[in-house]
């Protein structure tokens, strides 16, 4: 997940995203239809999620920005994220074929002016300390609601009514209960080898 900072140093910029697009011409057609990058500046947290075309889609790839407080700059983020699919870009129509490349190629030829933005408006935080669960919460409801492959008539899923405020912040309760529970399993376990070591011990 890459941690976006203004005026990064250009080589720090492109390493967090050489997985994503490279990613997608290893695995070909088994590339992922959308990519969750978690945004940190200025002590909060927001969310972008870069939306892949299929091959028989006539757009480009989508950008959206939630952010709970609408604190960050939605224009520097998409900046930031442009550059990283722009360099990918670069480089992947140097090292792969066409072939390859799992966007259509009409798209893929002027990748960079296929980019679209939007500004998703989204239920907000009341407080200013859960934005990390909110950023949590748009990732679950968008993998359980979204279709597969997104696209700009999806878009209308989104808004200040996609789900009550209280619900991403009970995500708090339900972590912590995850994380009890598997406490307690690894202490079990713990325990049964323990056991079963001092009863080889003794037997021996």
């Amino acid at each position: 997940m890459a941690l976006v900072k203004e005026k990064r140093p250009k080589s720090v910029e492109l390493c967090s995203f050489s997985y994503f697009l490279g990613g997608l011409v290893r695995k070909k057609l088994k590339f992922k239809e959308r990519c969750c990058e978690e945004i940190h500046i200025f002590l909060h947290w927001s969310l972008v999620i870069i939306c892949i075309p299929d091959e028989e889609d006539e757009s480009g790839p989508i950008l959206l920005h939630l952010d709970s407080l609408g604190l960050h700059s939605s224009r520097s983020i998409f900046v930031n994220i442009r550059s990283y699919l722009k360099e990918e870009w670069n480089f992947l129509n140097q090292e792969a074929s066409p072939s390859d490349i799992p966007i259509p190629e009409r798209i893929w030829r002027h990748l960079p002016r296929r980019i679209d933005e939007k500004i998703i408006a989204v239920p907000q935080q009341k407080n200013d300390y859960d934005c990390g669960l909110f950023v949590l919460f748009f990732m679950e409801r968008f993998i359980e609601e979204a279709p597969e492959r997104l696209k700009k008539k999806d878009l209308a899923m989104f808004g200040k009514r996609w789900f009550r405020p209280e619900e991403a912040s009970g995500l708090r309760v339900k972590i912590r209960n995850l994380l009890e529970k598997e406490f307690q399993l690894a202490r079990e376990s713990c325990s049964i080898v323990e056991s079963s070591s001092s009863s080889g011990g003794a037997l021996g």
